[in-house]
């Protein structure tokens, strides 16, 4: 609107020479019409109540066409041109256009007397505009201390609000804590009662357990006593019936003698009222460690005696006899009394007593190797099978194994049984020796004989070699040497 109220003044301007008199400004026009045309640039300096203020105009003259003045400053009315033509006038802003009506004297003259009034007006609006901008920039300034005031106020709220946060945080964990706290403290004082009653229970239990070790501890040294006893029971009864067996086979080949023997340390046990050497039949005929075909026998000894009494030793002459259930176990029958012969135990006594307190002796050395068996034995469970199986562990333990030759007694000094072979599980793959049981005292009576005398006419043992040849047939070729 402030453009609009302008623009009169700026056509005063154009017009000047009104200002001097109609005379003058005739004059001033004819001379302007002479002109093919004319353009500039004026600073012109309005006077309007008392009040002075400045304009940057740029205008064209055309001659019988259509002069403009356009307003370059101030930048409130920029742009806003005045269009004079021969007989009228119009103002134009952007897109809007003002007709101004003809240019008389007349119509100058009431132009002039509206562009003072206007001026007048406007004058009074830009004091009231500078006055309005000094309360505005007062108002602005006070806005921007209070908005600093405020934003001060903004980070100490912000401040005081995190630290109110961190007090309740703080305050809270504390409570947890305290909460945990107290838990922790009833449930220690739970467990402490609990370990106060669980520790008279626990001394109490001492008191009753250190009675029962104390029991424990004379009965254990009973036992101990009493197994050292029983174990010198069993090698004192061991010692008295074991015999240094000894024998020498000899078979005539091409160039010379072929010689098989061994020696080894047999108990004497007795049968049905009779004293036996027990042991296997590859060891008392000599086929252990030399292979024998038992053909043309030229040689043929068989000796015993107590263990270091070589002075003593005794030739055998009477037969083997040969197990008929299991060809591998034999027997000298033996009718000296330098030997006490060991009780014989039945399979029948074994089952009810049980397998503890058994002992396995080797028949290699003099008592030197023998071990308790507990925990390695077990009773064949087939009917009718008179067997007990030894387990044997590997290489790396250093338990005893039991071999073909040795033989079990009880910690009481009973023959329990013959080793006679090895059995080995399929399904567990655990190598155990099979030990032949004796049903009873009356084993030897239906033996196989085989006799060790030669006749006054043969040059071998023809008898003994032919017997030996019909029962190794009946003996796995695994188990002849063993």
């Amino acid at each position: 609107m402030r453009k609009w109220v302008c623009v009169p003044m700026m056509t005063l301007c154009l017009l000047l020479t009104a200002c001097g008199g109609e005379k003058e400004s005739e004059d001033l026009r004819e001379r302007y019409r002479d002109m093919s045309g004319c353009g500039m640039t004026a600073t012109v300096i309005c006077c309007q109540e008392g009040t002075e203020w400045n304009a940057v105009l740029n205008c064209t003259y055309i001659p019988e066409g259509e002069s403009t003045v356009e307003v370059v400053e101030p930048e409130e009315i920029a742009g806003v041109r005045a269009v004079i033509a021969e007989t009228d006038w119009r103002l134009e802003y952007q897109d809007m256009v003002l007709n101004a009506g003809s240019l008389s004297d007349e119509e100058i003259k009431r132009k002039n007397t509206e562009i003072r009034i206007s001026s007048a007006r406007l004058v009074s609006m830009q004091g009231e505009n500078k006055s309005m901008q000094s309360k505005l920039a007062y108002t602005t300034g006070q806005l921007q201390v209070r908005e600093r005031d405020y934003a001060g106020l903004q980070d100490k709220l912000t401040r005081a609000e995190g630290e109110l946060m961190v007090e309740k945080l703080s305050a809270a964990e504390m409570r947890a804590r305290s909460e945990e706290l107290g838990k922790t403290l009833k449930t220690a004082v739970t467990q402490l009662s609990a370990a106060t009653a669980e520790l008279n229970r626990v001394t109490k239990d001492k008191t009753i357990a250190e009675t029962k070790l104390a029991g424990i501890q004379d009965i254990t040294a009973k036992i101990i006593r009493e197994s050292t006893r029983k174990r010198s029971d069993v090698i004192a009864s061991y010692a008295d019936s074991v015999l240094n067996f000894s024998c020498r086979v000899s078979e005539e080949k091409l160039f010379g003698l072929h010689t098989g023997s061994g020696s080894f340390f047999l108990p004497v046990v007795k049968f049905n009222g009779k004293n036996f050497i027990i042991g296997t039949l590859n060891k008392f005929a000599g086929d252990t460690g030399t292979a024998l075909a038992f053909d043309r026998v030229k040689e043929l000894e068989f000796t015993v005696q107590a263990p270091g009494q070589q002075a003593l030793k005794k030739r055998l002459a009477t037969p083997i006899l040969v197990n008929r259930a299991e060809p591998l176990a034999a027997a000298f029958e033996y009718s000296g009394l330098d030997r006490k012969p060991l009780p014989l135990l039945t399979i029948d006594t074994l089952k009810n007593r049980g397998t503890d307190g058994l002992y396995l002796f080797k028949c290699t050395s003099l008592g030197k190797e023998s071990t308790l068996l507990d925990g390695r034995c077990s009773l064949s469970l087939v009917p009718g099978e008179n067997f007990m199986f030894i387990r044997n562990a590997g290489r790396a333990n250093n338990e005893l194994g039991a071999e073909p030759g040795d033989f079990v007694l009880s910690r009481e000094g009973e023959f329990v049984g013959l080793v006679i072979g090895y059995e080995t599980s399929e399904r567990q793959k655990i190598k155990s020796s099979k030990v032949l049981l004796f049903a009873d005292e009356k084993t030897w009576n239906d033996a196989e004989v085989i006799h060790i005398n030669r006749k006054s006419k043969e040059s071998y043992y023809e008898e003994f070699a032919r017997k030996m040849q019909e029962i190794r047939k009946k003996i796995p070729a695994d188990s002849r040497r063993r």
